[in-house]
Formats: C-alpha cells, sequence, structure tokens
C-alpha cells in the first residue's frame, strides 16, 4: 500500500466538518492526488483537517459506500483500486439515469429556451476548452455538459446519483491513463445530442446518450484488467448501455 501525504488538503472551515471533509477527499481521490492504494491514516488526517477523529471517521465511512475508499478491519482504510467491475457498474448507472433525465426533460415539456441556452453554454465552454489542449480542461467541461442535462430535468435524486458517478468517473481518468484522443468527435457529439434534445426527439436524444456511455465505458475497460472478461460475462448488464 502506498503511503502519500496529504498536504494537498485544507483545513475545515465554518460549516459542516463532515461535509467538507468529504468534499476534500473527493477531489483528492478524483484528481489522482490520493491514488488507488493510498492509506487514509485517521490521526493524519484529523491533524490536516484540524478536527478530531470523529468527523474524519464518518467521512471516511461515507466515502467506502460510495466505493471510493475500502475499509479493510485491523488494517484501516485505503483509496480504492479500480476493478473492471466497478467501471461497468458505474456506467450502467449513467446510462440508466440518463435516459430517465432525457424522458423526464423532454416528456414533462422542459426543454425551454432558457434550457437550451444553459445547456449551449456548457457545450461551448468544452469547445474552448478543446482549442486550450487541456486534458483536464476538456474532462470538466464534457461531464459539466452530461450534468446539465441530469441537473435541467429537475430530478433531484437523479442529479444527486449522477454526481456521485462522476467522482468515480473523474477518478477512472485520473488513473487509468484513458485520454480524449478523438476530441472533435466528442464535440460533435455534444452538439447532436443537443440538436436532439430542442427538437424534443427523446428516442435519438436516448440513443446518443447510450453511444457516449457506451464508447467510454470501451475505452476504460479497454485499460482494465480483466476488462474484457467483464463485458463477455455481464452481458445482461452490457445490453443496459
Amino acid at each position: 500500500m502506498t503511503q502519500r501525504s496529504t498536504h494537498g488538503l485544507t483545513p475545515a472551515p465554518n460549516r459542516t466538518s463532515v461535509s467538507h471533509v468529504l468534499d476534500e477527499l473527493r477531489e483528492a481521490i478524483s484528481s489522482g492526488e490520493l491514488p488507488p492504494g493510498t492509506r487514509l491514516i485517521e490521526r493524519d488526517l484529523a491533524d490536516r483537517f484540524q478536527l478530531s477523529r470523529g468527523p474524519i471517521r464518518e467521512a471516511v465511512r461515507a466515502l467506502s459506500y460510495e466505493g471510493l475508499v475500502t475499509v479493510r478491519p485491523n488494517r484501516g482504510a485505503v483509496v480504492s483500486a479500480i476493478a473492471a467491475e466497478d467501471v461497468l457498474e458505474v456506467y450502467v448507472l449513467r446510462a440508466v439515469l440518463g435516459s430517465v433525465a432525457i424522458r423526464q426533460l423532454i416528456g414533462a415539456d422542459m426543454v425551454t429556451e432558457n434550457v437550451v441556452s444553459r445547456l449551449r453554454k456548457l457545450a461551448d465552454h468544452a469547445k474552448k476548452a478543446s482549442v486550450r489542449g487541456k486534458q483536464a480542461s476538456l474532462v470538466d467541461a464534457d461531464l459539466a455538459v452530461q450534468q446539465g442535462i441530469m441537473d435541467a430535468c429537475g430530478l433531484r435524486r437523479v442529479a444527486s446519483r449522477f454526481v456521485e458517478t462522476t467522482t468515480e468517473v473523474r477518478m477512472f481518468v485520473a488513473t487509468s491513463g484513458v485520454r480524449y484522443v478523438d476530441v472533435d468527435q466528442i464535440l460533435k457529439e455534444h452538439d447532436a445530442l443537443l440538436a436532439a434534445i430542442r427538437a424534443k426527439d427523446a428516442h435519438l436524444a436516448e440513443t446518443l446518450w447510450h453511444e457516449r456511455m457506451h464508447t467510454a465505458v470501451k475505452e476504460f475497460l479497454a485499460l482494465t484488467p480483466d476488462g474484457e472478461t467483464i463485458a463477455n460475462d455481464r452481458p445482461w448488464l452490457w445490453q443496459l448501455l
């Protein structure tokens, strides 16, 4: 196991201590600052956040429920390693949540000019990020377009669950070495998806959404041990992509 410094973590401000620790640790894990195998030592974290161990323990427990941390009896907590089954599960969730959001957005007649404008701004931001050529900025912008659709549907729990999966996607990106190579294709996918939503074509929008999830999971699984095996062994899940 790797023992790394937690120097990048900031002391808790005057808000809910557990919430602050959760946000900081999620960001450190998803950015790769705390890579898989890193031990999360309560004493060190308590010193860094200037808190008692209670909030630290609660935050680590919450991260274990999210799958970002693995807690082993008598061995403490470590940042979870990426497993092929995790990648598949996360993208199945993203695919299904996207379907729910798109159906709600279009079925409930929520596609207003204001909604389209907000989504267009997110897509335009992705285009600007592509010009800058920084992978991190492009990843953030791409994920923001997806989250924008979740937020627009008005289903709070759907949007919230999607945020949780995005944390794991960021971790996949940070630790797998996957890169956005065909940037133009991603930007075209944004345009096509937003056009389908604006036209209130739910079937086309869902199809485009699932194609994006399918492409992403294939790229990650290609870089993950047992990725091909998982895809072949779980056809009932693969069919949901």
